[in-house]
């Protein structure tokens, strides 16, 4: 429903923002949903849905219960007149949409239910009066408009527009998480919603001059000329002067819906504008703002200057999530305090100690800092553990007695005020890891259980922050998993005396020399491995029982992460605040691309990205009438592999390697028994003295660690070979291939992959 309504909320013509309030806490609008529409077919997204293997893998959420398009369908508004009923957004002849929210941020006084002192305008312009006429029973059809709750003897039954009376409908408004009082009146092709406190006669006295309106939007989205030149085509624009984040109430101040609110409106707590394009394949947000929110304490930690050249390096090649930005290492310790006792534990103040500890980080940290997220790569099973992030902090390093200090002071501030915490040092290759282990009970109330599995992997409270001190660096990780992890990373580093690869975000002139701030996520990367990694356990989670699907058929995470790369933003300081850059393949800020992609997933027929993003009259458009070549895209047939081209004589030109059997057999078998492996070491802490000890079974897994119950051989019916390593947690595992020597590994003998 919400990404849906984004969709529709936003805004046309400087006209229309004449029926707005000057209060607004946010205005939305998008120029041409009809062009935004056709453009959309050459983005990733609408490769993505086309793409033979992404409904294969519709085809298996089906199977499980989940048709997760028809969920998104079903909510959505069948806005053309005669849409096709496959089509995930049936936008018809739609062209502009003017939105706005006001009373999101309470004033002194306000009452804190939202319900009471939101108000919302809603406006859009059809290409046809049919159209306009047929809105309101769209929206009733998706359930956003009920009937209303008995009419007031006062309330107003039409709306004067330029000398016209227009018929009003009174309705209920569901959305947004919000109950509000509604109604709509047409106007010819233009189509009017109000609801909360946005009354008819508000409208009304804006339209007639009798009260004050947003200004044109020349003048409210003037400093767009500070932009680059426009260049693509315009999703939306947007004006905010927002200090909260709106919503939040509803799903928890903690929540992980109230995270995700916070990335997906990065104008909250902040006043400016905000422009999204579509340039070929890659989404360019660019915005001019102040912020407005309270400065929270990873914010005092920043520094003033630019970001230090020297922190990408500080990334690993492979994290999926980065952020480097220049810190005050004075205020490091505040952080630190905060992160290892949360925010509802207070410390006894001791000014003589805080001055004692900033001073020393101070003089033991350099400016440069790399927040980093690394891909998951395994799963908790048998009921033990989560699905932890792996976080990873980098500080520089510049002053170890220094940092010791102060991070003796800081343990103790920390002891003090939570005298349960464990504080343990865990050796690991001769390095100490400080561990900090909250208490198993700390009076607070917990969740309520859940039968979900996902939701219980997701719960993360089991974390022990730790803190590692190497040669030029500080870590700080959520698990000693993962503070062992960065050691062996950093070991193997220092022994090869090569340079490191350098993350995407390390690339020359990706990060301008102004910038403050900088980021990147790879979200392919991320969901790509864990997918990757669920589909490696799903034949051990289940234990001999019998599965809905079969995952050998199940496509590997690239056959469709490919079509997406990296989004990364930047921050610099400038006249008016502050400028962010920022491109993305998904285009996070646009949700129609988003819903996309869960359509993709959902489908399991054939049929082109037009006809889910269009629907009726504007797929038809959209597609010139006919499939034309956007029907090829991602579509491979019996004959040509993905990509290749086939002349007339059917035979491809192009086209892969004919797989080798033997080896594709092979590596099956070496990554069953990697798997089998992965599970083992997860209960254990440590790899097996030999492969037979994987059919052993335990408490958790009782039919042992392979599944079927026996240890696979080569393609050419050879053992497979096994080396642990001593100190347990490393192994080598390999097919001697097909000559039948043993190279350890070498020539023609396969590698576990």
């Amino acid at each position: 429903m919400i990404t849906a309504a984004l969709l529709l909320f936003c805004a046309g013509g400087a006209e229309l923002t004449a029926f707005h309030p000057p209060e607004a806490d946010v205005y939305l609008e998008v120029p041409d949903v009809e062009k935004l529409v056709v453009q959309l077919r050459s983005a990733p997204a609408a490769r993505f849905v086309d793409d033979p293997d992404v409904q294969k893998l519709g085809a298996l959420t089906q199977q499980l219960g989940y048709d997760l398009g028809a969920l998104v369908r079903a909510a959505a508004p069948r806005l053309a007149i005669e849409a096709e009923s496959g089509a995930l957004y049936s936008v018809g002849d739609l062209g502009r949409v003017a939105m706005s929210w006001s009373g999101l941020d309470p004033a002194d006084g306000d009452t804190r239910d939202l319900n009471a002192r939101a108000g919302l305008v809603l406006v859009c312009e059809f290409g046809s009066e049919a159209s306009a006429e047929h809105m309101t029973a769209a929206l009733r059809e998706a359930k956003w408009l009920t009937d209303p709750a008995p009419r007031t003897s006062n309330e107003a039954e039409s709306l004067e527009l330029g000398g016209n009376k227009l018929a009003l409908e009174r309705h209920h408004l569901s959305a947004f998480f919000l109950e509000l009082e509604a109604w709509s009146v047409r106007d010819g092709q233009r189509w009017i919603l109000g609801a909360g406190t946005e009354t008819p006669e508000m409208v009304s006295a804006r339209l007639a001059g009798r009260a004050p309106s947003l200004p044109t939007r020349e003048k409210l989205f003037a400093r767009e000329s500070t932009f680059t030149p426009s260049s693509g085509t315009t999703v939306l624009r947007l004006h905010s002067d927002l200090q909260t984040v709106p919503f939040a109430d509803a799903l928890g101040a903690s929540g992980l819906g109230s995270t995700l609110i916070t990335a997906l409106l990065p104008f909250a707590g902040a006043r400016g504008l905000w422009r999204i394009e579509l340039r070929g394949e890659r989404f360019v947000t660019e915005s001019s703002y102040v912020r407005l929110a309270a400065s929270t304490p990873l914010e005092a930690m920043q520094g003033k200057g630019p970001v230090p050249p020297a922190s990408t390096r500080y990334v690993p090649k492979e994290a999926v999530g980065a952020w480097v930005t220049p810190i005050a290492p004075e205020n490091v310790g505040g952080v630190l305090a905060m992160l290892l006792l949360g925010s509802n534990v207070e410390r006894k103040p001791s000014e003589e100690r805080d001055r004692r500890m900033s001073a020393a980080f101070g003089r033991a940290l350099g400016p440069n800092a790399a927040f980093s997220m690394l891909p998951i790569t395994s799963l908790p099973v048998g009921g033990n553990g989560s699905l932890m992030p792996r976080i990873l902090v980098t500080f520089e390093l510049r002053d170890k007695a220094a940092f010791t200090q102060a991070f003796a002071d800081l343990t103790k501030l920390v002891q003090e005020a939570q005298p349960k915490l464990t504080i343990e040092e865990r050796p690991y290759h001769k390095i100490p890891i400080t561990v900090f282990t909250p208490p198993a009970d700390t009076g607070t109330p917990t969740a309520t259980p859940t039968d979900n599995p996902l939701l219980a992997m997701l719960d993360t409270d089991g974390s022990k922050p730790c803190v590692v001190v190497l040669d030029d660096r500080v870590l700080i990780t959520l698990s000693p998993t993962h503070a062992r992890s960065e050691i062996q990373r950093f070991e193997k580093q220092r022994a090869a005396k090569d340079e490191p690869e350098l993350h995407f975000l390390a690339a020359p002139g990706r990060i301008p020399a102004d910038a403050v701030e900088a980021s990147s996520l790879d979200w392919a990367g991320l969901f790509g491995k864990l997918y990757d990694v669920a589909r490696g356990f799903a034949p051990m989670l289940a234990q001999g029982e019998a599965l809905p699907f079969d995952p050998a058929t199940l496509p590997s995470s690239s056959s469709f992460t490919r079509f997406f790369q990296p989004s990364f933003s930047w921050t610099k300081r400038h006249e008016h605040g502050l400028y962010t850059y920022s491109e993305s393949s998904f285009g996070l800020e646009t949700p129609v691309t988003i819903a996309a992609v869960i359509a993709g997933i959902s489908r399991t027929q054939g049929g082109d990205a037009a006809g889910l993003l269009g629907g009726g009259a504007l797929g038809q458009r959209a597609s010139g009438g006919g499939r034309g070549q956007h029907e090829s895209i991602g579509k491979a047939t019996p004959d040509t592999a993905a990509g290749a081209k086939a002349p007339a004589n059917g035979k491809p030109i192009g086209s892969v390697p004919v797989k080798d059997e033997a080896r594709e057999k092979t590596l099956a078998a070496l990554r069953a028994v990697k798997t089998g492996i992965a599970v083992y070491r997860s209960q254990s802490g440590r790899a097996p003295e030999k492969l037979a000890d994987l059919l052993v079974g335990t408490e958790n897994f009782p039919k042992g660690f392979l599944d079927p119950q026996s240890v696979p051989k080569d393609a050419w019916s050879r053992e497979l070979r096994y080396a642990p390593d001593a100190q347990g947690p490393k192994y080598k595992l390999w097919s001697i291939g097909p000559d039948g020597v043993d190279q350890d590994g070498a020539g023609d003998d396969v590698l576990a992959p």
